[in-house]
Formats: C-alpha cells, sequence, structure tokens
C-alpha cells in the first residue's frame, strides 16, 4: 500500500507540479509506514531475518528514488 500512496502523490505533483507538497506527501508517507512495519517487525522480532528486514529497507528504498528521479 506504501507504493500505491507514493503512486497518488506523484500523480498529484504531475498535475499541480508542486515539488514541495510532493516531499512533504512522501517525507509523511515514509513516516507513517516506516512506524507501521517497525510494529510489525517488534512484534515479530524472533522471526524476523536480516534478509527480510533488508527487503523492506529496499521496498522503501525504491520509492524514495521515484521521488527523487521526478524533482531532480
Amino acid at each position: 500500500s506504501f507504493k500505491d500512496e507514493v503512486s497518488k502523490a506523484i500523480l498529484q505533483y504531475k498535475k499541480d507540479n508542486d515539488s514541495d507538497n510532493l516531499i512533504d506527501e512522501y517525507n509523511q508517507l515514509r513516516v507513517d509506514y516506516e512506524q507501521e512495519v517497525s510494529e510489525i517487525l517488534d512484534e515479530n522480532s524472533g522471526k524476523v531475518s536480516d534478509s527480510l528486514l533488508d527487503y523492506i529497507d529496499n521496498l522503501i528504498d525504491v520509492q524514495k528514488r521515484r521521488i527523487e528521479r521526478l524533482i531532480d
């Protein structure tokens, strides 16, 4: 759902070309989703492998690169 929300923010950016709004929206989404993921990982700390953590981090980072490409 993080990807979907970032995609919505990108569509809005393409309509209004407001990079500040896009950055703010992305940063808020990232904080919200990182908190959600952190809570899930905390609840399952003994069951989480390093490879899963790397995978999650990569999924979030891919969305960051999408934003960076648009505003650079």
